[in-house]
């Protein structure tokens, strides 16, 4: 399962975006970047094209296993997107929304502290 975390083969992010500043626009553009040479799945239940790659309305769409799920929608869809995750397997999973929620609250915390 560790390996599927640190060095995927192929990658899933949901919320995959057109617009330029949106998370799952800067993931995707990141991973493309970046030279992953595995398949880089966008999912968005808008469709379409982006960075060249066919965007899947949702996860189940796309036919291949997928090892690592970034999850990049707003905090309060994002357990939706989980489940979505685990009815294909138990690929392992990163939130943007969570995670910058958890800081947001930290910070927070610090700053009243």
């Amino acid at each position: 399962m560790l390996n599927r975390l640190f060095s995927p083969s192929s990658i899933a992010v949901i919320g995959a975006s057109k617009t330029v500043g949106k998370v799952g626009y800067e993931t995707m553009h990141n991973l493309v970047r970046s030279g992953f040479e595995g398949p880089i799945v966008p999912i968005n239940s808008a469709g379409g094209e982006l960075f060249g790659r066919t965007v899947y309305p949702q996860l189940s769409d796309y036919p291949k296993s997928i090892d690592l799920v970034v999850i990049a929608v707003p905090a309060e869809a994002a357990p939706a997107a989980a489940a979505t995750r685990s009815r294909r397997g138990r690929a392992p999973w990163w939130s943007w929304p969570l995670a910058s929620r958890r800081l947001a609250g930290r910070a927070a915390r610090w700053k009243t502290s």
